[in-house]
């Protein structure tokens, strides 16, 4: 089973508080035919001198020091100096369960699959919730598509999925942009003859109080709908069958952004981007009430939003926080 080389990438940028973790799960899998690639993206902490004591450690480690780039352009010379048949990426402040890497391989292989796939554990301030873990299933891409417009067990991260690396020969992150899973995923889902998941959670994504997906409203987040909207777009060209599926998809990510710019801090400043995304909504609010898969709480949050009642949204999130 260990004669398949799995490349592993991390790109790294300022987490020398998070990077040891990362790394001894890495180095502790059941699997052990593995590079492990670290991209230091011009870390100006101690992170780099930590990859550096890691490759003194260890001969499968490769480290790679780079200006800062970004996390997309360090994916990309992950994938260009990878020399495993399998590819998977893994953040620099996560860290893994010491058979995820086996599972994900044998899942493709006993599958006939390209991409894998697991569960996860979301961590934030000592509470964690288990998602995308309910089924087993192998699907082809117009299911695994269907699958993630609906993030029924599989969302746009790319870091709990083990892929064929033959898939990179075409397909890269875009740089200079956020949101470069999705952007990236979901060509590599449609590429593919075979996904398969796994019932099982393997990967532990950890929110940190300045992580960008934390954090009050950015710009960069707009990422976020012009993405799923070139995702839909491509959905209606490719297999307009799915069409409701991908408008889910964009009035759901029209709804968070609308959330995130009204609890901002800096809401005046963005008053004119709220005020045009509001008003598309406003114009597509029949058509996400009739859409059939939206839930019915997500709906009614929905008209809170239309109706600006986001008072009332701020107290219900606040009592099942609770």
């Amino acid at each position: 089973m260990n004669k398949t080389l799995i490349s592993i990438v991390v790109p790294i940028y300022n987490v020398e508080k998070y990077l040891k973790k990362c790394l001894d799960s890495i180095i502790n899998q059941t699997y052990k035919n593995i590079e492990i690639i670290l991209i230091n993206d011009g870390s100006t902490d101690n992170s780099g001198k930590i990859c550096d004591n890691y490759k003194e450690n260890y001969d499968n480690v490769v480290v790679i020091h780079n200006k800062n780039q970004g996390v997309s352009v360090s994916r990309n010379i992950g994938i260009d100096k990878a020399k495993g048949n399998y590819i998977t990426f893994i953040d620099a402040d996560d860290y893994i369960e010491p058979d995820m890497i086996e599972k994900l391989y044998l899942a493709c292989k006993e599958n006939n699959a390209q991409i894998s796939c697991c569960g996860k554990s979301i961590e934030k301030n000592g509470r964690s919730r288990i998602v995308n873990c309910n089924n087993n299933f192998c699907v082809n891409n117009k299911g695994a598509l269907q699958k993630l417009l609906l993030i029924d067990d599989i969302d746009g991260s790319c870091c709990d999925k083990l892929f064929d690396k033959k898939l990179f020969e075409t397909i890269k992150y875009p740089i200079h942009r956020k949101y470069e899973d999705l952007a990236t995923l979901y060509k590599l889902l449609y590429k593919t003859n075979k996904t398969v998941h796994i019932k099982y959670s393997g990967y532990h994504y950890i929110i940190r109080e300045n992580s960008f997906t934390n954090t009050k409203f950015d710009k960069r987040h707009l990422d976020m709908i012009y993405y799923s909207d070139e995702i839909r777009k491509f959905i209606y060209e490719t297999y307009p069958d799915l069409k409701e599926e991908a408008d889910s998809y964009y009035y759901l990510q029209l709804t968070n952004i609308l959330q995130k710019i009204k609890g901002s801090v800096n809401f005046k400043e963005n008053k004119k981007i709220y005020r045009t995304i509001k008003k598309h909504y406003n114009d597509n609010v029949y058509n996400i009430l009739k859409n059939k898969y939206i839930s019915k709480n997500k709906k009614i949050m929905c008209v809170l939003i239309y109706l600006n009642c986001f008072n009332i949204i701020k107290i219900v999130k606040m009592f099942f926080n609770r």
